[in-house]
């Protein structure tokens, strides 16, 4: 990577997902380009099927190596670059690498934890995936899965804990810590607050912003709630029906609004 390079840069992107039989694919992107640079934060904004969540799994990766990610979306025309790389002209092993340095929270991660593993386990799994089969943790990255603990501010009463003697802001949280301690220079956070309480979301996304501060990562951060984005985010890419109709700073977006989505978004914003 250059340090003229983006971190994530989508250039006039389309994606389709395969149908059955003779029928065409059905298109969920159409033409998006965006940009997500080192240190910044990007939010997408939009409601379900707008294609936030297509975008969100293809730039982790889900469905790009052979046998990954069924269902997942394939591209149909434009282009995907990670760190400088064209992810179409990737070898496999390329892939491979590129996906290590991707933190992917999930839109259900929290919900689909492992419930036979602790806390402490869940956590460092993702390390171990990257350890020679029956390898220990060595020491530091031991310290890392209890750094990366603390940071997500879960106490240590509860690192033995299992998936269902923990809250769903505490689940959470666990997500939050297994997409980000192996040190990610891309976070991918799909829906950030789906189904939490309303008075759990601003103890999230303060977290996620102090996790951003202290280890420096890029993100692409997708809500459908812009409650949720305006804290976070250095810029906001509105979709809708696939398409991009709204780009920039939050207030720019809110400001200028050209399309009758986000004109609604202003003016429900206003009348709060």
């Amino acid at each position: 990577m250059n340090a003229t390079d983006a971190v994530l840069r989508l250039s006039d992107l389309s994606l389709g997902y395969s149908a059955h039989g003779p029928s065409p694919a059905v298109a969920a992107v159409r033409g998006v380009s965006l940009r997500v640079e080192p240190g910044q934060v990007v939010g997408m904004l939009g409601e379900s099927g707008s294609g936030t969540s297509s975008i969100a799994r293809l730039v982790a990766q889900q469905g790009l190596a052979p046998g990954r990610g069924p269902g997942a979306p394939s591209i149909t025309g434009g282009s995907i670059a990670l760190f400088g790389t064209e992810l179409r002209r990737a070898s496999a092993r390329r892939l491979d690498r590129l996906r290590a340095e991707v933190g992917y929270l999930a839109q259900d991660a929290a919900a689909t934890l492992d419930p036979h593993r602790s806390t402490l386990e869940l956590v460092a799994e993702p390390l171990h995936a990257r350890l020679r089969r029956g390898r220990e943790l060595p020491d530091e990255l031991r310290q890392r899965v209890r750094d990366v603990l603390i940071a997500v501010e879960l106490p240590p009463e509860l690192l033995r804990a299992f998936p269902h003697e923990l809250s769903r802001g505490q689940r959470q949280r666990v997500a939050i810590a297994r997409a980000i301690v192996t040190a990610p220079r891309l976070l991918v956070a799909d829906d950030l607050a789906a189904g939490l309480d309303p008075a759990v979301r601003p103890g999230i996304v303060r977290t996620l912003a102090e996790l951003r501060r202290l280890e420096g990562f890029s993100a692409l951060v997708i809500s459908h709630d812009l409650d949720v984005l305006e804290p976070l985010v250095d810029r906001l890419d509105v979709l809708h029906r696939g398409e991009i109709v709204g780009s920039g700073t939050v207030a720019q977006v809110l400001d200028d609004p050209w399309h009758p989505y986000v004109r609604r978004l202003a003016q429900l914003r206003s009348e709060r």
